[in-house]
């Protein structure tokens, strides 16, 4: 009576097969994920860029950021990473109060070293680092996106591009 079984070769290549599929599965989720926080963010700066155009609409202008030296103001409940130092300011958090019923919140994960979107009332001109182009002086939100195939900033554009994070730059209306 003959016995046919395994051979360790034949169970070394399908554990290999195996972690090679789940290697892939893995990178496709992780993929996923990025795209769906970065569809995230730009979902909440289009409210957030609707909200200030309703304001300014209502009051004829943005609020200052200019106070105590600041020229930026972090929109979201905080700012981490590298914009950790950008603080709230009652006065714009005042002015989007009747606008957005609350806060975003930048999503957590991934490998962004910033996070928070900001505002600015009067920012620029400036050139981008990116591909040149030119930002004309004005009320901006400045965001960060992650460094994918395909990355976006929706209604905004590229101010710079690094390893692991997209800079955008969305020019609000006047």
């Amino acid at each position: 009576m003959s016995r046919r079984a395994f051979t360790l070769v034949e169970l070394l290549v399908v554990i290999a097969i195996i972690g090679l599929l789940s290697t892939i599965a893995i990178v496709s989720l992780n993929a996923s994920r990025a795209k769906s926080r970065n569809t995230k963010r730009i979902a909440d700066i289009k409210q957030i860029a609707t909200a200030f155009t309703a304001a300014y609409i209502d009051t004829g202008s943005y609020p200052d950021t200019t106070a105590g030296g600041l020229h930026w103001a972090c929109l979201t409940t905080s700012c981490t990473g590298g914009w950790s130092g950008i603080t709230l300011l009652s006065n714009v958090d005042n002015f989007l109060a009747l606008y957005m019923s609350s806060k975003p919140t930048d999503p957590p994960g991934g490998t962004k070293t910033y996070g928070g979107y900001l505002f600015n009332n009067n920012w620029g001109p400036a050139t981008g680092p990116y591909d040149g182009t030119t930002f004309p002086a004005g009320p901006y939100i400045d965001y960060v996106v992650e460094n994918i195939p395909g990355v976006s900033c929706g209604q905004g554009k590229i101010y710079s591009l690094g390893a692991s994070n997209v800079e955008c730059l969305l020019l609000l209306n006047q």
